[in-house]
């Protein structure tokens, strides 16, 4: 006998997948959730591109300031005609005053008159010279914004010669041996005088100095004149240890240092010269102290001579004098403010180069009138250009800040632009058109360091350059690893729902035809 058992059917292939509307709903779901998901991270990866004012950028930059000079001139002991003079000196200066074409000075319109003809101004500078009988070799006497030339032959060609050569050297004194050496502008600087022991172990230290009143009685006057154009905040230290980097060559008299070894006197790893308290760019003025077994130390010249003041400045940090004392024995002393007069003369010439403060000409034997004005330390001359220069100066770098960004930001297509960087731009251009408009050469130097503030902020903003080194190659190296995974299997379920889909509909149809 034959049983026949009939085992009941397992639905592997229902329990294998969902159920078909389930599936498809879960399905649905996933893309529906990329779909919405996909303008928001659109919206958050993508680089933020705001317009920057590119034709304004391009018309400052073809714009040029015009600075008058207006210079009159007075003949006194009936020498020649007034007039007269003043029209050969004009003629002398236009052919003399041949400046090349990105030289900062070919801004300048000088104007020569007779006296009267140009009436003093606070908007622009009016200057005075004077033509008195005398040796022709006597030296040209510098007042405040005025000089006396003397002559005893009259109004000839070599009074004119000499007087525009002194005119060059007064209002376009040479920037390019200077460019780095100088420092750059700043309404503020902090003045930072150190005195630096080498050792005091070995005794015969310099354990103080009476340096708030050698700053009152040998600097402050010179602060006191370049106020106009700097805020000047001063400190002060005494260290015991400061150690040198290199060692100096033992000579007959004493010990030295040569060029080479200048250039790495400053100790920074050691030297703790200046504190953090503000953002202000330091001016470092030292006063080096040889331990007492390396005295006396000097400094010796590219030919291996001893220089004369034994100072030596680094450009656009700030300035140093070795001093070597000259009590014996291991006793510390201090310094009186008479000890310091020649040591603040070197810093106050320091200063004044690492400001840009041109010198008196000395070609003509140039000096300044100390009967008329004893506490003066500077000419109206000096000041003037330094402020006209340092204006040039501010105004051309902001210029070719902005087109630097303009030009970045045309290059590089995938640098942001924020609205911080627009308004930095749009606002040093602002500043920018206000140098042209200013009443004042102050306000116009106040407008021309703005300016540069806000474009250098604006190139050198954290915006703008954290994308430079991420190109769109490393996107998608980024991005592979993430999407690859996920996209693969939403559309191997689309397209294997499709199938299943369509293979469910032609069984339906079959199944349809065999029942009818």
């Amino acid at each position: 006998m034959f049983t026949s058992t009939t085992s009941p059917q397992t639905p592997l292939a229902a329990s294998s997948y969902p159920h078909d509307k389930g599936r498809f709903k879960i399905i649905i779901a996933y893309w529906v959730v990329l779909i919405i998901a996909a303008p928001v991270w659109w919206v958050l990866t993508t680089v933020e591109r705001l317009p920057l004012p590119e034709t304004r950028v391009k018309q400052v930059g073809s714009k040029h300031i015009r600075i008058p000079v207006d210079i009159n001139i007075d003949v006194a002991d009936g020498l020649c005609d007034a007039t007269t003079l003043a029209a050969k000196l004009q003629i002398a200066w236009d052919k003399s005053h041949q400046v090349e074409l990105n030289d900062i000075w070919n801004v300048l319109d000088v104007r020569m008159g007779a006296l009267g003809s140009h009436r003093s101004d606070k908007s622009h500078a009016v200057y005075n010279i004077t033509i008195r009988y005398g040796y022709d070799n006597d030296p040209a006497i510098v007042l405040d914004r005025s000089f006396e030339v003397f002559s005893r032959s009259g109004c000839d060609e070599q009074l004119v010669g000499k007087v525009t050569s002194s005119l060059r050297t007064l209002l376009t004194p040479p920037t390019r041996n200077t460019e780095l050496r100088v420092a750059q502008y700043s309404p503020r600087y902090r003045l930072a005088f150190s005195l630096l022991n080498e050792d005091a172990a070995y005794g015969g230290a310099i354990s103080g100095w009476s340096i708030e009143r050698a700053i009152e009685e040998y600097l402050q006057p010179t602060l006191d004149e370049l106020n106009i154009l700097h805020n000047f905040t001063i400190e002060s230290q005494v260290q015991f240890y400061a150690p040198l980097t290199t060692e100096p060559t033992e000579a007959q008299d004493g010990y030295a240092l040569d060029q080479e070894q200048l250039t790495i006197f400053v100790n920074s790893a050691e030297w703790t010269l200046s504190s953090s308290v503000s953002n202000d760019p330091v001016l470092h003025f030292v006063l080096f102290v040889p331990s007492h077994a390396r005295r006396p130390l000097y400094i010796q010249d590219s030919q291996g001579k001893i220089t004369q003041f034994n100072s030596f400045l680094v450009p656009q940090w700030g300035g140093i004098a070795i001093l070597n004392p000259r009590s014996e024995g291991t006793a510390n002393s201090v310094l009186s403010p008479h000890d310091l007069k020649p040591i603040f003369h070197i810093f106050r010439k320091q200063l004044e180069g690492l400001l840009g403060v041109p010198a008196l000409p000395p070609p003509f034997d140039l000096r300044l009138d100390r009967g008329s004005a004893p506490k003066q330390v500077l000419s109206g001359w000096q000041l003037d250009t330094l402020l006209r220069r340092r204006t040039l100066e501010n105004i051309q770098g902001s210029v070719q800040t902005l087109s630097s960004i303009v030009g970045l930001a045309g290059q590089i297509e995938n640098m942001p632009i924020g609205s911080s960087v627009r308004d930095d731009v749009l606002s040093a251009l602002e500043e920018l058109s206000q140098t042209h408009n200013a009443t004042y050469p102050t306000q116009t130097l106040t407008h021309s360091a703005l300016s540069l503030q806000l474009a250098s902020r604006a190139f050198f903003n954290p915006t703008m350059v954290g994308l430079l080194y991420f190109p769109a190659e490393h996107k998608y190296a980024v991005y592979t690893p993430l999407f690859a995974p996920i996209a693969v299997p939403l559309v191997v379920s689309v397209i294997r729902e499709l199938k299943s889909r369509r293979k469910g509909a032609a069984s339906t149809g079959g199944s349809r035809l065999k029942a009818e």
